[in-house]
C-alpha cells in the first residue's frame, strides 16, 4: 500500500521539524519548506497528496502559494494554518480551494484528523472523476454505435426507396425516369424558395416517390386516354396520391413524405384531387411538388398540347408559360416563378459518371448509379463505396452473366 506524503510549509523550521517528527511516527512520508516559492519547488518535485501550509511566510504568502498549487495539482489537498483569527481570512483561504483550515498553535490531533478526512475527500474525488471519465468513455462509445447505427439506417432506408423506385420502373419505365426528373426539379425549387433543411429532404423524397400509387391501378386504366374511362374509374385514378399515402404510412420519415404526395395534384382553387383542397390547406411542399410534376409531364409527357416543339428550350418555355397562365387557380405563382429562376441559373442535368469495367473496379470507389442483377433485383445503391468482398462478388455474378460487366462510378 503507498504511503501518503505531506508538505509542510512553515517560515519557522523549528515548527516544520516538529510538525513533521509527529507526522513521521503517524506513517506519513514528510517533505517541508520555508516559504512559498520553496514550496512551489517541492510540489513540483514531489507531488504530496496533502499541503500543509502557514498563511504568514515571506517571498510568497500562502493564499498565493495555495492557488497556483491548486491550478498546477488540483487533486493534492491543502490545509491552512495561521495565527491570524480574523474570518475573512479562513473563507478567502477556502474560496480559493483549501480544504480545511487550522489555527496556530497547531493541535497535533486535531491535524491528524484533519490530514486523514483531507485524503479520504481526494480519494472520493478521484473516484468520482474516474467514473465520470469512464461515464464520458461510455457515453462517447455509445455516441459512436449510435452515430454508426444511424449510418447503417440511412443506407438501408435509401436503399428501401430505391426499392420502391424501381417497383415504380418495372410497372412503367417512363415513370421511373419522371420520378428522377421531377425530384431534381423540386429539390432546386425548393432551396431557391429557403424550404428548412428538413421540409427540403422531405420534398426530395416525396418527389422521389409521388407516383408510386400508380402500381396499385390496372395498367390498361394508366395508359388510356380518360374520355374512354367511366366515371368510376377516372375517379378511381384520382386516389393514387393517397394509395400514395397509404403505402408510405407506416413509416415516420416516409409518412412524412406520403403527407406532401397526397396534396401535391390539389389546385389553389379546389378543382384538384383527391380531397379538392383549397390553396391555404395545401401544404407548402406539395405546391412546390405539384409545379414539378407538371412542368415535367409538358416537357416529357407532351401533357396539355399537340404543337411541334423541336428543342428542350422550347419545350421548357412552353411548359413554364403554361404554369403561368394558370398561376393562381391551379399552382402557385411564387413557385411558377421560383421554377423560372432555376432553369435559368441552375444545372439540371443528372450528375454523370464514369464507365469503369469490372475488373478494373477497386475498393473505396462510389457508384454513379444503382447497381441491379439483370432480373431487376437491387444489389447496391447509388453513392455506396466498394469493398473489396463486393468487388469479388460483383465479379463472381458477372461470370455468371447476372449483371453487366460495367459500372457507372463517379468521378474523382
Amino acid at each position: 500500500m503507498p504511503i501518503n506524503s505531506v508538505l509542510v510549509v512553515d517560515d519557522e523550521a523549528k515548527v516544520t521539524e516538529t510538525i513533521g517528527r509527529f507526522l513521521k511516527v503517524k506513517g506519513f512520508a514528510v517533505f517541508q519548506a520555508h516559504d512559498g516559492e520553496q514550496a512551489l519547488v517541492e510540489a513540483k518535485r514531489q507531488t504530496p497528496d496533502v499541503v500543509l501550509m502557514d498563511i504568514r511566510m515571506p517571498h510568497m504568502d500562502g493564499i498565493e502559494c495555495l492557488k497556483q498549487i491548486k491550478a498546477l495539482y488540483p487533486e493534492t489537498e491543502v490545509i491552512m494554518a495561521t495565527a491570524v483569527g480574523e474570518m475573512d481570512t479562513a473563507v478567502e483561504c477556502m474560496q480559493a480551494g483549501a480544504f480545511g483550515y487550522l489555527p496556530k498553535p497547531i493541535d497535533f490531533q486535531a491535524l491528524n484528523v484533519e490530514i486523514n478526512k483531507a485524503l479520504e475527500h481526494r480519494e472520493l474525488v478521484r473516484k468520482v472523476n474516474d467514473y465520470q471519465k469512464n461515464l464520458e468513455q461510455k457515453v462517447d462509445e455509445r455516441t459512436k454505435e449510435v452515430q454508426a447505427l444511424n449510418v447503417q439506417l440511412k443506407d438501408s432506408f435509401l436503399v428501401s426507396v430505391r426499392l420502391l423506385v424501381g417497383m415504380v420502373e418495372a410497372y412503367d419505365p417512363f415513370v421511373g425516369g419522371h420520378l428522377k426528373r421531377v425530384a431534381l426539379v423540386a429539390g432546386e425549387v425548393g432551396k431557391m424558395m429557403k424550404l428548412p433543411p428538413r421540409d427540403l429532404a422531405d420534398l426530395k423524397l416525396a418527389a422521389f416517390l409521388h407516383d408510386i400509387g400508380i402500381i396499385t391501378l390496372p395498367r390498361e386504366w394508366r395508359e388510356a386516354d380518360y374520355s374512354k374511362l367511366t366515371p368510376d374509374q377516372v375517379a378511381f385514378i384520382k386516389q393514387h396520391p393517397a394509395f400514395a399515402q397509404s403505402i408510405l404510412s407506416p413509416s415516420e420519415e416516409l409518412g412524412r413524405a406520403g403527407n406532401i404526395i397526397r396534396s401535391h395534384l390539389e389546385h389553389l382553387d379546389g378543382t384538384g384531387f383527391p380531397d379538392g383542397l383549397l390553396d391555404e390547406r395545401i401544404p407548402p411542399a406539395a405546391k412546390i411538388l405539384g409545379v414539378a410534376n407538371a412542368f415535367d409531364e409538358i416537357v416529357f409527357r407532351r401533357r396539355f398540347t399537340a404543337e411541334k416543339l423541336e428543342t428542350q428550350k422550347e419545350k421548357e418555355a412552353f411548359a413554364v408559360k403554361h404554369l403561368y397562365q394558370n398561376a393562381g387557380k391551379f399552382y402557385q405563382r411564387d413557385v411558377v416563378a421560383a421554377l423560372e429562376k432555376v432553369l435559368q441559373t441552375s444545372d439540371l442535368e443528372p450528375k454523370r459518371g464514369i464507365r469503369v469495367d469490372i475488373q478494373n473496379l477497386k475498393p473505396g470507389m462510389n457508384l454513379a448509379e444503382d447497381v441491379y442483377t439483370r432480373n431487376g433485383v437491387l444489389l447496391l445503391a447509388q453513392g455506396h463505396a466498394l469493398t473489396t468482398a463486393q468487388i469479388r462478388q460483383i465479379e463472381t455474378f458477372s461470370r455468371m452473366g447476372l449483371v453487366n460487366g460495367v459500372l457507372n462510378i463517379v468521378r474523382g
